[in-house]
């Protein structure tokens, strides 16, 4: 069922790294039917970060996807040592990586989110 309204898109949206564990497909098929192309420009990091905290084991759910992708350059979301949470580019070309610290595990996954959509939003955190 495709989402009608933005609530109902972010929601699913914040659950496609779930539904991709348990479906075994694909990861190109992560946002099909979430409902993210007709609401693109309403998504923003704040909606997201509320849905995540709303449900925070979605957070773990990102953090198993990005631990999977074995695709180059990519994005990618983990929890550093020191306890930041850290959003990333990983590149081939070292010129090319980038990574961001933070200290709010939502945030930090609600910009990952947003990047793997094809949004580069970053955070004011």
């Amino acid at each position: 069922m495709t989402p009608t309204n933005l609530a109902e898109s972010v929601a699913s949206v914040c659950r496609a790294a779930s539904r991709l564990r348990r479906s075994g497909r694909p990861p190109i098929t992560l946002f099909w039917f979430t409902g993210h192309r007709k609401f693109r420009e309403q998504f923003a990091e704040s909606v997201i970060v509320d849905e995540l905290r709303r449900n925070p084991e979605l957070i773990h759910d990102w953090r198993l996807y990005s631990a999977d992708k074995r695709s180059n350059p990519a994005w990618y979301f983990d929890e550093q040592s020191d306890g930041y949470w850290v959003v990333g580019y990983h590149h081939t070309d070292t010129s090319k990586r980038i990574a961001k610290s933070y200290s709010d595990q939502a945030v930090a996954c609600a910009n990952f989110i947003l990047r793997e959509m094809g949004k580069s939003r970053v955070s004011s955190e």
